[in-house]
C-alpha cells in the first residue's frame, strides 16, 4: 500500500462527509423546495388527484400557499357536482410535521375562512353532501385493523365567515334554510382518549317565516368522559334561550338548566296551521340524575295562566318508565289559548301519577289523581272537579267528582283487562242536590235533582256485546215515619213529606224515576217509569238498525189511574185516567219518515166526569199525516174527527179535515179555567175541502148556549163560523154573535163581530165590522180596515164608521180615523163625532211613548147615559157632558189643561143641576176647581194648589217637598133628603139631617197639615131621632198626632162622645205610615150615656146583621205611652137584640158588663137569649195595657139556639172554659147536641173540590188556627143527616165524639155516632135503614161509613120468604161506595128490575127490560154503573140532563122517569114518562119562578091531564 494513499478510513470518512453533506444539501434543498411553487402545484396536482378519486365530483384548488413543512394555506377550493357543492377561500394548517413519526398529527392552528355549502335535496329525497365520497373500502378488500393507532392534537380550529345553504322540500317548511355569518373557535386531541372545547360557535339562521335572522351562540367541552355546555343562546329578537349542562358519561349523570327570558309565540306561530295567544312565556327547565332516577323540572310564568310547575322521575335501566310526574298550574283563562273558542277559566289545579309506567302496558302499575279548583266554563261555575284512581296489572279502578257547593257528582268507572282486546267495565253514577235551572241554564227551572245511575259493558266500540245503562232516583217516598214529641210529651208519628224526599221542578213534584237499557252495534232498548207522588207513566222503546240506513222502531206508553192533581198547576184538576200509547216507525229522516202511532184513553175520570174513550189512529208516510180515525166519548163533549195533512204542501187537494163535537157538560173544566162554575152547551164542527185546485177550504162553526163562567160572564147564546182559505196567504171570513152578555153582573146588549182579511208567516189584513145593540135604546157600529206585521208588531187601523144611533139623535164619523202603532208609540189623527142637533166629540193622540206623550179631546152636549144604555141596557150614571182636555208630557215639560161640566147629572135617581170641573198644569204645579149645584144652589165647592211631578215621591228632591199646598172641600148644608135615593140603594131608610162639611189643606208638601169638621143638624139615624151629631179632625204633620172628637147630641145631652189623639204621621216621600214609639203619648176617651145602639141598623150589612137594640152606657179612657197604657173604665149593655140572618136566629134579652181594673178585664156578665134557650158567659181577661195576656172565661148554653136555616139546624147545651194566651187559648168542656139537621153538600156527587180565588189572601193571625181544643160532643137523638141532590137521604144519628185540636192544626175527632133510623132513596124507591156507623179517626171530613138499608119489592111480599134488597153506602165519606145486595143472592139485573118494577127480569116487557137492561141493548152498562155508583150523579153528568128522578113507588105499581133542564135560572123543563103494565105515557112540565117560594106549573099530557098550577114551598 503506497504512503500517498489515503487511510481507508480517512476515505469512508470522507465518503460520509459528502454523503451527508449531499444529504443535507438535497434535505435542504428539499425543506425549501416546499415553499417552491413547483412543489406547491405538484402537491396541489396530487391532493386534486386523490380527492377526486375518492370523490363522485369534481375538487379544484386554486392555489396552495406557505410552508408545505408546517404552515401552509389552500386558496380558492371548489367542490363541485352538477352543482357547485361548496367553495372555500382560504384553509391554513400549522402543523409539526416531526409528530408524524410518532403517530400523531399535531397542529397547533387550522383555520377554515369563507367557506360556502350548498346542501341540496335531490330527487330521490337523499341530498348531495351524502353521496359526494365514494366508499371508502373496495367491496372484497379488508382494511388491516392491526395498524398501529394514529393520534390527532389539534390546539386551535378556527372557522370564520362561512354560510351555508340548504335547500329541501321534504324536510324544510319554507324549502330553503341559510346559515350565515358561522364562526367557530375550537381545539380537538385524539390520544388514548378524545378531549375537546369548543371556545365559540355562534351563526344566524335565515329562514322565511321569520322577520330576523335566528341568532345562535354556544360553547363546550369533553374531558375525561364528561361533556360540559357552558352556555347555548338562541336568539330570535323577540325570544331568548339560555341553557347550560353537564354530562358524566362514566356514571351517566346528567345536570342541566334552560331558561327562556323570554320564548315569544310570535316566533312559534309561523309554525303551526292552528292559531295560538301572541304571548310571551319565562320558562325554566331543570334535569338531573342519572338512568335510574332522572329528575326534570320545568316552571313557567305567562298570560293565560300563573306558577305553572311541572315535574317528572324517569328510569331508563331496562326500559323508559315514569315513576312519577306532577304537574300543577294557577289561574288558567283557557279562552286565552283558545282565541276565545272555549271560554273557560280555572283558579288551579294540580296532578299527579306515580307507579311503573312503561311501554309494557298490560305490566303498567300506576297511581294517579288531579283536582281543578273553581272551574268557570260558559255560564257554569264549579268548585272542584277532583279525580283519583290505580291501573294494576290492566285493572283500573277510578273515582271522578265534580262539585258546586251542594251539587256533586260521582262516577267511579271500573274496567278490567283494560290493555286487553275487549275489556270489561263498568261505570256507577251518583249525583245529588243537582239544582236543574242552573245545570240546564234555565232561570225558569227550579228544584233540585239526586239521582244513581251505572253503565257496564265490553269493549270501548259497540259491537255484539250488549252494553247495558240504568238512571235511577237516589231517594224514595217509602221510608219509615220517624218518632218525635209534641209540645205535650206525646209521641207522633211524622211521615216524610213531599219536600223532603222528592225532587221538585218548577213546583212539579217527581218522587221516582226508573230507566233501564241496553245498546249494542245494532240496536237501543229503553225501559221505565216516571212517578209523581203516587201515580206511574210507564214507557219502553225499541231501537233497531240504528246506524243503518233505514232504522226501525217501536214505542209504548201507558199509565193507569193517573190522578192530574199530582200534576204542577192542575191540582184542582182530579183525574182517573187509563192511557195507552204505541206505535212504530222506520227511519228519522223527515223525508223518508214512516210511523204508525194509536192513543187510547177509557174507562177514565177528569174532574169528575166520566172520559169513556179518546182513540186516535194516525200515520205518517211520505210527509203525509192522517187520522184514519178518531173518537171522543166523554160526560164533556164528544164526537168524532178525521183528516189528511200534506206536510209539505199545505194546498195539497187532498188535505182535508172533519170535526163533529157536541159540547154537553163543561164543569169539569172549571177549575183549569180558575172557575167555580163553567157551563155551556153546543156544537163544534168543521170541514176542510177543496174548493178550486190547489186551494183548500176550512169551513167551522160554534154554536153554544147558556154560558155561564162563574158570576164573571154569562151569554144566552155564542154563535160563530169561521172560514179559512188555504193558500200561499191565507184568506179568512170570521163573523161571531154573542146574545145578552153579561160581565160581572154588567147586563150588555148583543155584540156582532165579522172579519174577513188574509193572512201570512210575517202579516194578518183585513176589513172588520162590530156592532153592539139595544131593541130601543140605540145601536152602536163600528167597520174599517186593520193591518198588523207580525214581525215588528206594526199595526195600522182605519175606522170608515163609527156611529152611535138612538131613536133621538144619530152621532156618526165625519172622515175616516187613522190609528198606527208601531215601535211602541202610538199615534192618531183627529177623531171627530158629530149629529145634527150639534153634538159632537173629538180627540186625538198626536204622538204616545213612553217617554212622551201627547194627547187632547173636546166635546159638546155627549149624552153618555145614552151610551151606557146602549152597552148595559141601563143608566148608570146620566148627563151630558160637555167641555175639552188637553195634556202633554216630556222628559223636560208637563203641562195641560181642561174644562168639563156635566148638565143634568143623575146617579140612583139623585138630580145635579151642574157639576163642574177645572184643572191647569204648568210649571210642575196643579191646580184644580170644583163646583156642584143642585136646586139652583150650590152645595158642592173644592179647590186644590200642589206641586205635581208624575215620578215616584222617593227620587224628588227636598225642594218639591218644600213646595206649599192648599185646598179647601165646602159641603154647603143639604138635606140628606136630597140624596134619599143613593141612601136606599145602600139600604140606608131611617137616616135624615142637614149635612155639611169643611175640610182644608194647608202647608208644604212634605209637611202638610188637614183640618175638617163634619156636622149633622136635625138628625135622625135608623129611625132615631136625635139632637145633634159632629165629628172633627186634625192633622199637622210637625206635631206627628192626629185627633178627632165627635159627639152624639139626644135629649139635651151628650149620649156618646169620643176624643182621641194618636201620635200617627205619614212619611210623604215614602207614604210610610209612622206609628207610635215607646215614647209617643197616647189618649182616647169614649164615653156613652144610654146610647140607643139602633142608630146603627142603616150601617150594618143586613145579610149579616139586622135590627140591632139595646142601650150601652160606658166610659172608657186609655192614656199613657205604649208601655204604659192603662184602660179604666166600665162598659155596660142592656135590653140588646139582634137578628143574625145568615145562621137564621135572633139574639134577645143581650146583657153584658165589663170592667177595667188593674189587674185587667173583668167579664162580669154576658148573656143572651136564642129559641126557648140561654146563653151565659162570665170571666177575667189579664192586660198589660192594652194587650191582653190571659184568659180565663166559662160560657154555659142550655138549650141554646146555635142555628135555624134550611141548610142546618141546632140546639145545644155547652159547659166550656176557655183559657190561656190570647195568641194560644185553648176550650175544654162539653157540647151536647140537643136536636137539628144538616143538609149535607152534594153527598154522593163525585167532583166535590175546593175553590180558592186567585189572588185571595189569608191572615197572618187565625184566632182558628191558634186555638187548641179539648172538648167531649155528645150528640142526643132527634139529630138528622140530610141529603137531596144526587141521593135523598135522612139518618138520624146519637153518640159521642172526643174533639182534640192542635194549635196551627186541624180539628181532629175520635169516636162512633150511630144510626138510629131513616131512609135512603136510590131510584126513587126508599129502603129503610137496617143499620149504620160514622166512624171518626181524625179529620172531620173523613169519616168511614157503613150504612145498611133494605126494601122489600111489593110482589115479594106476597110470598112465603119475601125478598129483600139491600142498597149500603160504605167507604170513607170524601169516596164513598154504593152497591146493592140481595137476599137470596140475585144477579144484579134481577135487583135492578125488582128495584125498578118489583117484578124479575124475566116477567119484564120488552120496554122494561130496555130500561132495566136485562134486553142487551145499549142503557144495560149504562144503568148497571148508575145503580152502583150513583145513579142520579151519573145519568145527570153522563147524558147532559140537569134532572133525573125515578120513583117506583107509585100506588098502581109504576115508574115514573123523569128528565128535567134548567133553561135559564127562573125556568124549568121536564119531561116525564110513566111506564105502566099498560102502554107508556108523556107528559111534559114547565115550571116557572115567581117568587122565592112561589112557582108558576104549567102542565101538558098526551092524556086528559093538562092545566095551570100554583105551588107555594116553605123549607122549614
Amino acid at each position: 500500500m503506497s504512503e500517498n494513499k489515503p487511510h481507508i478510513a480517512v476515505r469512508i470518512l470522507k465518503a460520509l462527509g459528502w454523503t451527508i453533506f449531499s444529504l443535507v444539501v438535497l434535505a435542504t434543498a428539499l425543506r425549501f423546495s416546499l415553499k417552491t411553487s413547483a412543489v406547491h402545484n405538484f402537491a396541489k396536482s396530487k391532493v386534486t388527484e386523490l380527492a377526486n378519486q375518492q370523490l363522485n365530483g369534481t375538487l379544484s384548488i386554486g392555489d396552495i400557499n406557505g410552508d408545505l413543512w408546517n404552515d401552509f394555506s389552500i386558496i380558492n377550493l371548489t367542490i363541485t357536482q352538477s352543482d357547485t357543492l361548496a367553495t372555500l377561500d382560504t384553509a391554513r394548517i400549522q402543523y409539526n410535521i416531526w409528530s408524524l413519526l410518532d403517530y400523531t398529527f399535531s397542529a397547533s392552528q387550522v383555520s377554515i375562512s369563507g367557506l360556502n355549502a350548498n346542501v341540496i335535496e335531490t330527487a330521490d329525497s337523499t341530498f348531495n353532501v351524502q353521496q359526494l365520497i365514494k366508499p371508502a373500502t373496495p367491496k372484497g378488500q379488508v382494511e388491516d385493523s392491526s395498524s398501529t393507532p394514529f393520534a390527532v392534537d389539534i390546539q386551535a380550529i378556527n372557522l370564520n365567515n362561512s354560510n351555508i345553504f340548504v335547500r329541501s322540500h321534504s324536510y324544510l317548511p319554507d324549502s330553503t334554510l341559510r346559515v350565515k355569518d358561522l364562526n367557530a373557535s375550537a381545539g380537538f386531541s385524539l390520544y388514548d382518549e378524545i378531549s375537546a372545547s369548543l371556545s365559540s360557535l355562534s351563526f344566524k339562521l335565515i329562514e322565511g317565516r321569520l322577520p330576523n335572522p335566528i341568532a345562535f351562540e354556544t360553547s363546550g367541552s369533553y374531558s375525561d368522559q364528561e361533556i360540559t355546555l357552558n352556555q347555548l343562546v338562541i336568539e330570535t329578537g323577540r325570544s331568548m334561550l339560555k341553557a347550560n349542562g353537564f354530562a358524566n358519561l362514566q356514571d351517566s349523570t346528567l345536570q342541566a338548566q334552560a331558561d327562556t327570558r323570554p320564548i315569544s309565540f310570535a316566533d312559534i306561530q309561523p309554525y303551526l296551521t292552528q292559531e295560538i295567544p301572541a304571548q310571551e312565556l319565562q320558562i325554566s327547565l331543570k334535569a338531573g340524575g342519572n338512568p335510574d332516577s332522572l329528575h326534570i323540572e320545568l316552571k313557567a310564568e305567562g298570560e293565560g295562566f300563573d306558577d305553572f310547575v311541572a315535574i317528572s322521575d324517569l328510569s331508563f335501566t331496562r326500559s323508559p318508565t315514569l315513576t312519577k310526574f306532577g304537574v300543577s298550574a294557577q289561574n288558567i283563562d283557557v279562552g286565552y289559548f283558545t282565541n276565545d273558542s272555549v271560554k273557560a277559566t280555572i283558579s288551579g289545579f294540580q296532578a299527579t301519577v306515580e307507579g311503573q309506567i312503561t311501554q309494557d302496558y298490560p305490566a303498567m302499575n300506576a297511581t294517579w289523581g288531579f283536582t281543578f279548583y273553581d272551574i268557570s266554563y260558559q255560564q257554569y261555575v264549579f268548585e272542584r272537579f277532583f279525580g283519583s284512581g290505580t291501573i294494576i296489572n290492566g285493572e283500573l279502578r277510578s273515582n271522578f267528582q265534580v262539585s258546586d257547593g251542594e251539587d256533586k257528582i260521582v262516577i267511579n268507572p271500573y274496567v278490567d283487562q283494560l290493555f286487553g282486546d275487549s275489556p270489561n267495565w263498568r261505570a256507577p253514577l251518583f249525583a245529588s242536590n243537582l239544582d236543574i235551572g242552573w245545570w240546564l241554564q234555565n232561570p225558569e227551572l227550579t228544584g233540585e235533582l239526586s239521582f244513581r245511575g251505572n253503565a257496564a259493558g265490553k269493549g270501548f266500540e259497540l259491537s255484539d256485546e250488549t252494553w247495558t245503562f240504568s238512571l235511577k232516583t237516589s231517594r224514595s217516598m217509602n221510608r219509615p215515619p220517624r218518632i218525635k214529641e209534641d209540645e205535650n210529651g206525646k209521641p207522633v208519628a211524622i211521615f216524610p213529606s213531599v219536600v223532603d224526599d222528592t225532587l221538585r221542578v218548577n213546583g212539579q213534584v217527581i218522587s221516582l224515576f226508573d230507566i233501564d237499557g241496553s245498546i249494542n252495534k245494532d240496536s237501543l232498548r229503553v225501559d221505565g217509569f216516571v212517578q209523581l207522588l203516587t201515580d206511574r207513566i210507564n214507557f219502553s222503546t225499541v231501537l233497531n238498525d240504528y246506524s243503518s240506513e233505514k232504522p226501525t222502531y217501536n214505542f209504548d206508553l201507558n199509565t193507569s189511574e193517573f190522578d192530574l192533581t199530582e200534576v204542577n198547576g192542575l191540582e184542582e184538576f182530579p183525574t182517573r185516567i187509563n192511557l195507552k200509547a204505541n206505535g212504530s216507525g222506520t227511519y228519522f229522516d223527515p223525508e223518508k219518515l214512516e210511523l204508525q202511532a194509536n192513543l187510547l184513553i177509557d174507562s177514565s175520570y177528569a174532574n169528575g166526569a166520566s172520559f169513556d174513550r179518546l182513540n186516535i189512529i194516525a200515520n205518517l208516510n211520505n210527509n203525509i199525516l192522517t187520522i184514519s180515525e178518531g173518537e171522543l166519548n166523554s160526560e164533556v163533549i164528544e164526537g168524532e174527527f178525521s183528516g189528511r195533512r200534506n206536510l209539505e204542501d199545505q194546498s195539497d187537494p187532498l188535505n182535508k179535515f172533519n170535526l163533529d163535537m157536541q159540547i154537553k157538560n163543561l164543569q169539569p173544566l172549571a177549575s183549569l179555567v180558575g172557575a167555580q162554575t163553567l157551563s155551556a152547551s153546543g156544537t163544534v164542527t168543521g170541514n176542510v175541502t177543496e174548493i178550486t185546485p190547489g186551494n183548500l177550504l176550512f169551513d167551522g162553526g160554534i154554536q153554544l148556549n147558556d154560558i155561564n163562567y162563574d158570576t164573571l160572564f154569562y151569554a144566552n147564546s155564542i154563535s160563530g163560523n169561521t172560514k179559512i182559505s188555504i193558500q200561499d196567504q191565507y184568506g179568512y171570513d170570521f163573523s161571531l154573535n154573542i146574545t145578552e152578555p153579561t160581565f160581572n153582573d154588567l147586563s150588555l146588549q148583543d155584540i156582532s163581530l165579522s172579519t174577513l182579511g188574509t193572512a201570512s208567516p210575517d202579516s194578518v189584513s183585513g176589513n172588520f165590522n162590530l156592532d153592539i145593540s139595544s131593541d130601543d135604546a140605540g145601536k152602536i157600529s163600528q167597520s174599517g180596515n186593520f193591518g198588523v206585521s207580525l214581525e215588528s208588531l206594526k199595526t195600522h187601523i182605519l175606522w170608515n164608521t163609527f156611529t152611535f144611533q138612538t131613536p133621538a139623535s144619530l152621532l156618526s164619523l165625519q172622515a175616516p180615523f187613522n190609528l198606527t202603532y208601531q215601535d211602541a208609540s202610538i199615534q192618531t189623527d183627529t177623531l171627530v163625532l158629530s149629529s145634527d142637533d150639534g153634538t159632537y166629540m173629538s180627540l186625538a193622540i198626536p204622538y204616545a211613548d213612553s217617554l212622551n206623550q201627547e194627547a187632547w179631546a173636546s166635546g159638546r152636549d155627549f149624552n153618555f147615559g145614552v151610551i151606557q144604555e146602549i152597552l148595559f141596557d141601563e143608566r148608570f150614571v146620566d148627563g151630558i157632558l160637555s167641555g175639552n182636555l188637553s195634556f202633554k208630557n216630556s222628559p223636560e215639560e208637563l203641562s195641560g189643561d181642561g174644562q168639563f161640566t156635566v148638565d143634568n147629572l143623575v146617579y140612583k135617581g139623585t138630580n145635579v143641576d151642574v157639576l163642574d170641573l177645572e184643572y191647569y198644569i204648568a210649571s210642575k204645579r196643579l191646580k184644580a176647581e170644583l163646583g156642584l149645584i143642585m136646586n139652583g144652589e150650590e152645595k158642592v165647592y173644592g179647590n186644590l194648589d200642589i206641586p205635581f211631578v208624575p215620578e215616584d215621591p222617593e227620587t224628588l228632591g227636598d225642594a218639591f217637598f218644600r213646595e206649599s199646598v192648599s185646598g179647601v172641600l165646602v159641603i154647603n148644608p143639604v138635606r140628606l133628603s136630597e140624596f134619599q135615593s143613593i141612601l136606599d140603594a145602600y139600604q140606608i131608610t131611617g137616616t135624615e139631617g142637614i149635612i155639611s162639611f169643611n175640610g182644608e189643606l194647608s202647608g208644604t208638601a212634605g209637611e202638610p197639615n188637614f183640618d175638617g169638621a163634619l156636622t149633622l143638624g136635625d138628625p135622625t139615624l135608623s129611625g132615631i131621632k136625635i139632637d145633634s151629631a159632629f165629628a172633627e179632625f186634625k192633622y199637622h204633620h210637625l206635631e206627628k198626632n192626629v185627633t178627632t172628637n165627635a159627639e152624639i147630641n139626644a135629649q139635651g145631652q151628650t149620649a156618646a162622645s169620643i176624643r182621641s189623639r194618636l201620635p200617627i204621621s205619614v212619611d210623604f216621600r215614602t207614604m210610610a205610615l209612622n206609628m207610635p214609639d215607646e215614647t209617643d203619648s197616647i189618649s182616647v176617651n169614649m164615653i156613652t150615656d144610654n146610647f140607643n145602639l139602633s142608630v146603627f141598623n142603616d150601617f150594618l150589612d143586613k145579610q149579616y146583621l139586622n135590627r140591632l137594640r139595646g142601650v150601652l152606657n160606658a166610659d172608657i179612657n186609655i192614656e199613657g205611652t205604649t208601655n204604659t197604657l192603662t184602660p179604666k173604665g166600665y162598659f155596660r149593655l142592656q135590653n140588646g137584640q139582634i137578628s143574625v140572618p145568615i145562621a137564621g136566629i135572633k139574639l134577645t134579652g143581650i146583657t153584658s158588663e165589663l170592667n177595667f181594673s188593674q189587674s185587667g178585664l173583668q167579664l162580669s156578665q154576658l148573656s143572651a137569649r136564642s129559641g126557648s134557650g140561654s146563653f151565659s158567659a162570665s170571666g177575667n181577661i189579664d192586660l198589660e195595657g192594652i194587650v191582653p195576656t190571659n184568659l180565663d172565661i166559662t160560657a154555659k148554653a142550655n138549650r141554646f139556639r146555635l142555628a135555624n136555616t134550611s141548610d142546618y139546624n141546632l140546639t145545644i147545651d155547652l159547659d166550656s172554659k176557655l183559657t190561656g194566651k190570647p195568641t194560644q187559648p185553648k176550650a175544654s168542656g162539653e157540647l151536647r147536641v140537643k136536636n137539628g139537621f144538616v143538609f149535607l153538600q152534594d153527598f154522593g156527587e163525585k167532583s166535590v173540590e175546593t175553590i180558592e180565588l186567585e189572588g185571595e189572601e189569608t191572615s197572618s193571625f187565625s184566632a182558628y188556627d191558634s186555638l187548641a181544643m179539648d172538648m167531649r160532643f155528645v150528640i142526643e137523638r132527634n139529630f138528622l143527616i140530610r141529603n137531596s141532590r144526587y141521593l135523598d137521604l135522612e139518618i138520624a144519628l146519637t153518640g159521642e165524639l172526643d174533639a182534640q185540636k192542635q194549635r196551627s192544626e186541624d180539628l181532629q175527632l175520635f169516636g162512633t155516632l150511630d144510626a138510629q133510623r131513616g131512609y135512603v132513596r136510590p131510584l126513587g124507591k126508599q129502603f129503610t135503614l137496617d143499620e149504620g156507623t160514622f166512624t171518626f179517626s181524625g179529620p172531620v171530613e173523613e169519616p168511614d161509613l157503613f150504612i145498611k138499608t133494605s126494601y122489600v119489592p111489593q110482589s115479594s111480599q106476597k110470598q112465603g120468604d119475601p125478598i129483600i134488597l139491600y142498597y149500603i153506602i160504605e167507604g170513607n165519606a170524601q169516596d164513598p161506595t154504593f152497591r146493592f145486595e140481595s137476599q137470596p143472592q140475585m144477579e144484579q139485573q134481577d135487583i135492578i128490575c125488582y128495584t125498578l118494577f118489583n117484578k124479575p127480569c124475566y116477567a119484564l116487557e120488552s120496554w122494561q127490560q130496555v130500561v132495566s137492561g136485562s134486553g142487551g141493548s145499549s142503557p144495560t152498562d149504562l144503568l148497571v154503573d148508575v145503580l152502583l155508583d150513583e145513579f142520579e150523579a151519573l145519568a145527570t153528568q153522563q147524558l147532559g140532563i140537569d134532572v133525573v128522578q125515578i120513583d117506583n113507588s107509585s100506588i098502581n105499581g109504576g115508574t115514573s122517569i123523569k128528565t128535567g133542564w134548567y133553561l135559564n135560572r127562573r125556568t124549568f123543563f121536564a119531561i116525564v114518562n110513566e111506564i105502566s103494565s099498560t102502554t107508556p105515557e108523556t107528559l111534559f112540565i114547565l115550571e116557572y119562578l115567581l117568587t122565592k117560594n112561589l112557582d108558576l106549573i104549567i102542565t101538558q099530557g098526551d092524556d086528559n091531564r093538562q092545566g095551570i098550577d100554583i105551588r107555594w114551598q116553605y123549607d122549614y
